[in-house]
């Protein structure tokens, strides 16, 4: 189904675009869909306000995620994880979740017989490689924007 954009510039003068695919939301998984999509072959608009940078002085991103395995591999395969400052991330080796009534979750990657069994990485860090490897994607068009209204037809979509 083909999507429909439709944006304004300071003059307020409609351009219309077609895509085979519009993603809304420029997070780490928005931006791993595009990039997925681009690569795959499709055209793809990215509605996507421009993150903000860190803030100044800060040596460090408090926002973290833990990446699996899959996650990895899906980063490697889209040409990303190589590019990660590997002196900025940090495997997770032992994992212990404790419930209620004193339960507990016991992981080792040394029992189950692998390397890790996560990684954790920082937000920005993530999201600077994607923003790298997305510019390089001729069938991307990132929109800095919000979309404002969607409307579905049989045949298609506008967003």
């Amino acid at each position: 189904m083909p999507v429909k954009t439709r944006s304004y510039n300071e003059r307020m003068t409609v351009h219309h675009q077609t895509f085979d695919v519009a993603v809304i939301g420029g997070g780490l998984v928005g931006k791993t869909a595009a990039l997925a999509l681009t690569q795959g072959g499709r055209r793809v608009a990215l509605l996507a306000q421009t993150c903000a940078a860190l803030p100044a002085g800060a040596a460090f991103d408090a926002r973290v995620y833990a990446l699996s395995a899959s996650s990895q591999t899906l980063l490697e395969r889209l040409r990303v994880w190589q590019a990660l400052d590997v002196a900025r991330l940090a495997p997770v080796y032992d994992m212990r979740v404790f419930g209620d009534a004193a339960a507990e979750l016991h992981f080792s990657a040394f029992q189950a017989s692998v390397s890790q069994l996560a990684w954790i990485a920082e937000s920005s860090l993530i999201e600077r490689a994607l923003d790298a490897a997305l510019r390089f994607q001729p069938n991307l068009t990132w929109i800095d924007s919000r979309a404002q209204a969607l409307d579905v037809k049989p045949d298609a979509a506008s967003i």
